[in-house]
């Protein structure tokens, strides 16, 4: 990627440290790290499960650039997990209203029903946003 084509400085610069580290390891024990090793974790849709699945396929259709720039930053693995967090507490706050929202309405379907609704709610919510 060119200096041009960098969306986020601060991204730009997490890899830029993050390279001028690997490549004084890479002087100080040339044995240990290959000549053409990352300086950051390669993630993929086969390496991630669930959630952090769908939100790094969401990133990669709608945003490439910038799913480029945190993996290459090392922040990508963090966010996935962040996102992975964050829709459950959202999907767990919408089983809760959902459940008593059909209670009151006198409807006796089951909390699975009012889980799977609401792990899609949040899903839309979380995962496929910005």
């Amino acid at each position: 990627m060119s200096e041009k084509e960098w969306l986020d400085p601060e991204l730009k610069e997490k890899y830029e440290k993050n390279l001028a580290e690997l490549r004084r390891k890479q002087r100080e024990q040339p044995g240990k790290y290959r000549p053409n090793a990352r300086p950051y974790k390669t993630i993929t849709v086969n390496s991630v499960d669930d959630i952090e699945r769908m939100r790094l396929i969401w990133m990669r259709d709608n945003h490439p650039r910038m799913t480029t720039e945190m993996m290459k930053a090392g922040e990508l693995e963090d966010h996935l997990k962040y996102i992975a967090e964050r829709t459950r507490q959202v999907a767990d706050k919408y089983t809760r209203m959902l459940i008593d929202k059909r209670r009151q309405r006198g409807e006796n379907d089951s909390e699975t029903m009012a889980e799977m609704d609401a792990m899609h709610m949040a899903i839309q919510e979380v995962v496929e946003s910005w």
